[in-house]
């Protein structure tokens, strides 16, 4: 699990800062849109914003997985400048409640 790291996307915004794409955080199937932090001197409103989290964002958060979601029923084309990027300082083992796990070691 992802202990701690941070999300940063560059995706298309509106003139607002408001992108209707999500980043999605947490353990699948149970995943949940992240608090994303607009970063308005890296950002062109209307067209393409940068976009912050934290990861965990909330304490006590298991992550495990990131995804980015279009919820709209509209195709989005994501321009070439378009990225999300995932850093990752800390990972842990995921706690199991059977006690075992599907990794070996060997």
């Amino acid at each position: 699990m992802i202990t701690n790291g941070h999300v940063a996307a560059k995706i298309p915004c509106d003139t607002s800062n408001t992108s209707p794409l999500k980043i999605l955080i947490g353990q699948a199937p149970n995943l949940k849109p992240a608090e994303l932090e607009f970063v308005k001197p890296l950002s062109t409103p209307g067209k393409m914003c940068i976009y912050h989290v934290d990861i965990p964002s909330k304490a006590g958060g298991v992550v495990t997985d990131i995804a980015i979601q279009n919820p709209t029923t509209n195709e989005i084309k994501l321009p070439a400048t378009s990225s999300v990027v995932i850093g990752v300082n800390e990972i842990a083992p995921l706690q199991s409640s059977s006690g075992g796990g599907n990794m070996t070691m060997g």
